[in-house]
């Protein structure tokens, strides 16, 4: 004897299932803070799992090896590499973008509007350069201290710099 097919009821209910999981999901990801809600989300994970014990498994996540290509032509990085040189390089893009978008079309069309951004921005770039001068004014001259210059503050200025051709072109709204 041959089972029977399932009744309608029975194969509505995945449907039913996927709606009522899709649904808070897609009104969360349609509000404008829910990417800043994701990455303060991630980066709370990330600092748990690195202080509550899990230091070692994070640090092989971030050596884990990735190989692109084939035989002698493969390119080889670690998933720590390939988060600081392609997707930071993408995220500075995205926010170029965004902030040249602002500075011609945008809520930041005029000078008056785009100030207190700039100095924020500017402020943005002087606070950890600032500190580290502070703590770290005598190990300058040497070699080591010289190469952590570079890492103070390279997210801000990148942003500040992104927006630069757009601060150029002449202030118009439409």
């Amino acid at each position: 004897m041959a089972p029977a097919a399932p009744r309608r009821e029975d194969r509505r209910a995945p449907a039913i299932v996927f709606g009522a999981v899709m649904q808070p999901l897609q009104a969360f990801f349609q509000m404008e803070a829910a990417s800043g809600i994701v990455l303060l989300a991630c980066a709370l994970a990330a600092l748990a799992w690195v202080n509550l014990g899990g230091a070692a498994s994070y640090q092989a996540v971030l050596d884990y090896p990735i190989a692109l290509g084939l035989g002698d032509g493969s390119v080889r990085f670690t998933l720590h590499q390939a988060v600081n040189d392609g997707l930071m390089t993408v995220f500075f893009f995205v926010v170029g973008m965004e902030i040249k978008r602002e500075l011609v079309l945008g809520e930041l069309c005029t000078p008056a509007q785009a100030a207190l951004p700039a100095i924020a921005a500017l402020g943005g770039m002087a606070a950890p350069a600032g500190l580290y001068l502070a703590f770290n004014a005598g190990n300058l001259a040497r070699r080591d201290g010289a190469s952590r210059w570079r890492r103070t503050s390279p997210s801000a200025s990148a942003s500040s710099r992104s927006c630069g051709p757009a601060s150029r072109a002449p202030w118009r709204c439409s």
